[in-house]
């Protein structure tokens, strides 16, 4: 899978909210068109430099480039209940609520049901059995 397939892919999974949101201008997700999601409601990608920029925002995709700010972020999210998403290495295990990884050349996410219950983020049971669950 080519790199864009695949942040494409992983973008894709945001499509269920109504905005969504990347931290900076340096994300995969901006790549790939925006466009309706399930149901027809709308789907944006936006860029921020902080949270207060869009107090609509649903979901948070949080770039690499950000692993420095990384506890700003997740308490900024958490307190404004934004589900948070990255593909950082151990995401979930540090307080992010999906994080996605590469195995075996396939796209999978782990998804911390504490962090999601702090943000008062609901996962539906579809969801979580496609994940792995992380407790903390």
């Amino acid at each position: 899978m080519e790199k864009n397939d695949a942040a494409c892919e992983k973008s894709h999974a945001l499509e269920r909210a109504e905005v969504a949101a990347a931290e900076d201008g340096r994300t995969p997700v901006k790549r790939c068109p925006s466009r309706s999601g399930e149901g027809g409601r709308p789907f944006e990608i936006r860029r921020l430099k902080n949270l207060g920029e869009s107090p609509a925002c649903h979901v948070l995709f949080v770039c690499a480039s950000e692993v420095k700010r990384l506890p700003e972020i997740l308490a900024a999210a958490e307190k404004a209940s934004i589900l948070t998403v990255s593909d950082i290495e151990r995401y979930a295990e540090v307080g992010g609520i999906i994080n996605f990884y590469n195995e075996n050349n396939r796209v999978r996410f782990k998804i911390n049901l504490g962090a999601a219950e702090r943000a008062g983020t609901k996962i539906s049971s579809r969801l979580l059995r496609l994940g792995t669950i992380i407790r903390e």
